[in-house]
């Protein structure tokens, strides 16, 4: 709330301010939200509440733009973060009053337990594995929770970072400056919001989709797998490809984006301990902010070098080498 009043002040540090603001309330947004989604979520029903949160995320990142744009075209620019101000204070009293606490209990050793043999063996015992879809699932595994973390990088870096950064330049290069829709003429600025618009409707149902299908088939690194490959051939294809073809290219950048957030999270969901959910989310936050960060500073640094082919080319290639680890995940999952 106060980052949406600090915009409506014109300046530099105004909106330096309420930009840092609104960095640590997106973090902790996003890193309590997701451990609230783990927290309450069952190893049967993980992937599907993950991708339900991930789907009404992109679901309020459409909606918003276009409601604040047609706000401040009807009224002024300072209105719509006066309205989104007052939301946020309506959200943050109801959240405050209403959301139960979900962090599980930490088990504590009372002081007067008694360590005999017996009670001994009995702590020790193993313990039943959870199961998705019939299938156990691992122990934790910092090798697999890794490798999970590093998609999450990987889906920052290439298909949010560098290609929302330059989704603008490429359009306007390998389309044109102007766009016949459906009978309009539409500027590439606005084309380009048409085709970011679409890609959130993509990720916005490929999410949920995803999410019932790794819980449906318990296989959730096999369906990483295939969204690596289609990942590889998407990058590709907008690094040599013009008008549909790109086009249908991005859009599908957009469902590899959806299922790689999705099963991210429900696999540190799957590894981490239940009381760990939150500290996970954190280095999953972390990693993300880097790769939407560094993905456009890496994509214009190249550009002067390699171009717009070269860096979706070297992006694709990249995907190519992290395609095997995924795979060897994938096969150590069925065994």
């Amino acid at each position: 709330a106060l980052s949406s009043l600090l915009y409506a002040f014109p300046g530099f540090w105004p909106l330096l301010i309420g930009r840092l603001l609104w960095g640590i309330t997106w973090a902790g947004i996003w890193i309590g939200g997701s451990t609230v989604v783990l927290d309450v979520a069952t190893p049967g029903n993980r992937g599907r509440m993950v991708g339900r949160l991930q789907m009404w995320s992109y679901l309020g990142l459409g909606v918003t733009a276009i409601v604040g744009g047609l706000l401040t075209d009807t009224f002024d620019y300072t209105t719509p973060f006066i309205i989104s101000a007052v939301l946020n204070v309506l959200a943050a009293v109801a959240w405050w009053l209403f959301l139960p606490e979900t962090h599980p209990d930490t088990p504590r050793t009372s002081p007067n337990v008694v360590h005999t043999p017996e009670a001994s063996a009995a702590n020790t015992a193993p313990v039943p594995a959870l199961t998705i879809a019939s299938k156990p699932i691992p122990v934790v595994s910092h090798g697999a929770m890794l490798t999970a973390v590093v998609l999450l990088g990987l889906n920052w870096l290439f298909f949010l970072g560098a290609l929302g950064a330059v989704l603008s330049l490429l359009l306007q290069e390998r389309i044109g400056a102007t766009v016949l829709l459906i009978g309009l003429t539409l500027e590439i600025s606005t084309f380009t919001g048409t085709v970011a618009v679409a890609k959130e409707v993509c990720s916005l149902i490929t999410s949920p989709l995803a999410g019932w299908l790794s819980d449906r088939q318990g296989r959730r690194w096999w369906l990483i797998v295939i969204a690596v490959a289609l990942g590889i051939i998407s990058l590709a294809l907008v690094a040599v490809s013009e008008g549909v073809v790109l086009l249908l290219a991005i859009l599908l950048t957009a469902v590899v984006s959806g299922v790689l957030q999705t099963q991210s999270m429900t696999l540190a969901g799957d590894y981490a301990r239940s009381n760990q959910h939150g500290r996970i989310i954190g280095l999953l936050n972390t990693v993300g902010d880097v790769g939407s960060a560094g993905g456009p500073l890496l994509a214009f640094a190249l550009l002067p070098i390699v171009g717009l082919s070269g860096v979706f080319t070297l992006a694709a290639l990249l995907m190519t080498v992290f395609l095997p680890l995924v795979i060897y995940r994938a096969w150590r999952e069925g065994h």
